[in-house]
C-alpha cells in the first residue's frame, strides 16, 4: 500500500496541507466513488474510483458530461488515499494542487468487467450509483503521443436512462456533503446541511391484542413482514439500523441511493419496514431471507410509517397524526421501492377482517394522538390473522433420511432470564434453509443443553444443542396447557433482534 501512495505523499507537505495523509485505510463494503470539484492553477474536477485499497484518480478539465456526444479527457494522475473522498476544504497556496476543494458528487461504483484487465488494455465499463451521476459510464485510454509522461484518458456517458441532452452538471454548485459553494468553503463557512437531533432510537413497539378497540381514535395500517429498519439521512449520507442496532446499509444498496436521491440534501430519519412484496403485494419474509442470500435489488421496497426527525427537529413529541400528515406530504414523488404506509382512521374491526381475507400477516394500529416514546406502552397494538412469533433456537435433531439434514428446530424463550423450551420445529425448511442453518450451527455446538428445563430425546433421535445465538420466526397452530407450541413451521432466520429480548408474546384482551 505504501509503494502505491508515495507518489501522492512525495507531492505533499502534510504540516501544512490538511489533505489526509497516505497511510491507507480499511476499506468498507461496496466500492466507492468520489468527484471533487477543485480550483487550483486550472477549474477542473477529480474522478476517483475505489480499487485494491486506493482511489484511482483522473484529472476532468470541463467535468463530467451526462450528454453521450461529449467525450471528456481525463488525465491519470497519482494514486490518492481512501480517506481522501472525505476532503473538502482549501489547500494552502504554494502547495501542490493549492486551491479549494468540493465534495461534488459520492456514491458506489459498480465494474462490469475485470478491473485489472479493463485498466491494463485501456477500456473500463462500470455503472455509477451517485447522486448526480448515475448509470453507464466508460473511460477509454487514449494512444499517448510523442512527449507525453501522463495517461490521458476519455471520460464517456453510455446511452442509458440517465443520459441528458447538454452536460447536465452545471446546475449542481453546492457540496453533496454540506451544502457549501466553492466561495463558501474558500470562506472557512460552517456547513450548510442540518445535522439530525438523534444518532439512535429505540423503537416504538406494538403489544400483541385479541381484541380491536372501540372508536375514532385509532389509525390503522397494514402489518408487514420484514425486516424493522430506522433510516438516519444527513444530506449525502444514510445509514439503515436495526432494531437492535445491526447496520444493513450496505445489505440495501439500492434503498440507500433512493433515500439520498429522495431526500435531495434534506436531514430526516424514518421508521418502517424493509420487505420484499410478491404479485399481489403481499409481503414475503421467505423472499426477503433469499434476497439476503442473494441480493435483487430490484424488488426490496422500504416501507416507510413514521417520520421521527426533520431538518434538525425532533418529532418525536408531535401527535402521531402530525408525523403521518408530514410524513405523507414528503413521500408524495418519492421511488417505486420507497412506500408510505397509508392508514384508515377507525374501522379497526373491518381493517382487520380485510388483511385476513387478503392474506396479510394482520394490521397494526396506532392512537392518532400517541407521541413516539420509543416503548411498548400499549400506544400500538397489532392483530395477527395467524400465530406467528420469533423465538430462539437452543438445538436441532438430524434426520434419518440421508438426502436431509436438520430434521426439527428445538425452540424456546426467555423468562426471568432463562431460556424455556416450547416446542419444535419440523416443517418449511427447504433444503437452501437447512444447508444455512447447519452452517451456521457448526460454530454454536455444545454439550449441554441452554433450556432451563431439556426435553428427552424421542425413540433413534440424536439432539445436538447449540448456543441460544440464533433467532427463528415461527408460524404456529396454538399453544398447548404445557405451553408448547403445536404444527410449528420455520418462516426464516431474524437477524435483526436480540435472542435475550425473545420472550413469549401474550395478547391483551
Amino acid at each position: 500500500m505504501a509503494a502505491k501512495l508515495e507518489e501522492y505523499n512525495q507531492k505533499r507537505n502534510f504540516e501544512k496541507t490538511s489533505e489526509p495523509e497516505g497511510e491507507g485505510a480499511t476499506p468498507e463494503k461496496g466500492l466507492r466513488f468520489v468527484v471533487q470539484h477543485h480550483i487550483a492553477s486550472r477549474d477542473h474536477y477529480d474522478f476517483r474510483l475505489e480499487w485494491d485499497g486506493v482511489l484511482l484518480s483522473w484529472a476532468v478539465p470541463k467535468g463530467p458530461s451526462c450528454d453521450t456526444r461529449d467525450k471528456r479527457l481525463a488525465v491519470q494522475v497519482e494514486e490518492h488515499p481512501l480517506e481522501y473522498r472525505n476532503f473538502e476544504g482549501t489547500i494552502p497556496k504554494g502547495e501542490y494542487g493549492g486551491g479549494t476543494v468540493m465534495l461534488w458528487d459520492e456514491g458506489h461504483w459498480e465494474p462490469q468487467a475485470d478491473v485489472a484487465e479493463g485498466l491494463s488494455k485501456g477500456s473500463l465499463k462500470f455503472i455509477l450509483r451517485g447522486r448526480r451521476l448515475k448509470g453507464k459510464w466508460a473511460l477509454v485510454r487514449m494512444k499517448a503521443k510523442a512527449g507525453e509522461t501522463k495517461a490521458n484518458w476519455l471520460l464517456l456517458k453510455e446511452r442509458d436512462e440517465y443520459a441528458k441532452t447538454g452536460e447536465g452538471i452545471s446546475e449542481f454548485t453546492t457540496s453533496i456533503r454540506t451544502g457549501r459553494t466553492m466561495a463558501e468553503i474558500e470562506a472557512g463557512k460552517n456547513e450548510k446541511i442540518a445535522r439530525n437531533p438523534f444518532s439512535q432510537a429505540d423503537v416504538q413497539l406494538a403489544k400483541l391484542v385479541n381484541t380491536v378497540p372501540e372508536g375514532e381514535d385509532w389509525l390503522y395500517e397494514m402489518k408487514y413482514d420484514g425486516y424493522r429498519i430506522l433510516a438516519y439521512i444527513e444530506g449525502n449520507s444514510v445509514r439503515l439500523i436495526t432494531r437492535n442496532g445491526n447496520d444493513y446499509t450496505d445489505r440495501f444498496q439500492d434503498i440507500t441511493s433512493s433515500l439520498i436521491d429522495w431526500a435531495a440534501g434534506r436531514t430526516m430519519v424514518l421508521d418502517g419496514e424493509m420487505v420484499i412484496t410478491d404479485a399481489k403485494g403481499k409481503t414475503d419474509f421467505q423472499a426477503l431471507q433469499n434476497y439476503m442470500r442473494n441480493p435483487k435489488p430490484q424488488s426490496l421496497t422500504y416501507i416507510v410509517f413514521d417520520l421521527l426527525a426533520l431538518d434538525g427537529a425532533d418529532l418525536r413529541g408531535q401527535r402521531l397524526i402530525q408525523r403521518k400528515e408530514t410524513l405523507e406530504a414528503l413521500m408524495e414523488n418519492a421511488p417505486k421501492n420507497l412506500y408510505y404506509s397509508k392508514h384508515v382512521k377507525g374501522n379497526g374491526e373491518e381493517s382487520f377482517a380485510a388483511a385476513c381475507e387478503t392474506g396479510m400477516e394482520g394490521v397494526v394500529g396506532k392512537k392518532a394522538d400517541s407521541v413516539y416514546s420509543g416503548t411498548r406502552n400499549g400506544d400500538w397494538i397489532k392483530l395477527k390473522c395467524d400465530k406467528r412469533q420469533e423465538f430462539v433456537i437452543g438445538g436441532y435433531t438430524l434426520s434419518d433420511k440421508k438426502t436431509r439434514g436438520v430434521s426439527s428446530l428445538l425452540l424456546g424463550v426467555y423468562e426471568d432470564g432463562e431460556l424455556i423450551y416450547t416446542g419444535r420445529a419440523g416443517t418449511g425448511l427447504s433444503e437452501s434453509d437447512m444447508e444455512e442453518l447447519e452452517t451456521k450451527f457448526e460454530s454454536l455446538k455444545k454439550t449441554d443443553p441452554p433450556f432451563k428445563f431439556a426435553p428427552k430425546p424421542r425413540s433413534n433421535e440424536k439432539i445436538t444443542w447449540l448456543e441460544p445465538k440464533l433467532v427463528a420466526e415461527i408460524k404456529f397452530a396454538q399453544w398447548t396447557e404445557e405451553n408448547l407450541i403445536r404444527q410449528a413451521s420455520f418462516k426464516g432466520l431474524r437477524t435483526d433482534k436480540d435472542p435475550i429480548e425473545i420472550k413469549k408474546e401474550k395478547a391483551d384482551d
